[in-house]
């Protein structure tokens, strides 16, 4: 079982390496622009509270941290998600459509 949580961790830990990728001039644009307002302060707590679970629960290795990081980031997606496509925000689209 302890073999398949350090997998895990790592493929999780991979998948966040997307985060340097993300188009930052959008996002601070965006930040201070009243119409997406809302919807970039929905993306900036889920980036920070996720990055934060996810490094708690890939030091400490504990079941607990890895739920808890799947449930708040799960939860902020959907807000970002639902906020974004009733805003119309280009933040929404700039974050998930960015070239690798």
């Amino acid at each position: 079982m302890g073999d398949a949580e350090d997998a895990l961790g790592k493929i999780l830990y991979s998948l966040l390496a997307f985060l340097p990728k993300i188009p930052w001039s959008d996002f601070y644009f965006t930040l201070f622009s009243s119409r997406n307002f809302v919807p970039s302060c929905w993306v900036s707590i889920s980036i920070v509270y996720s990055r934060i679970y996810f490094q708690l629960a890939y030091i400490r290795d504990e079941c607990v941290f890895l739920s808890l990081f799947f449930f708040f980031f799960f939860f902020f997606s959907i807000g970002v998600y639902s906020i974004g496509f009733l805003a119309g925000g280009r933040l929404f689209f700039s974050l998930f459509t960015f070239c690798p």
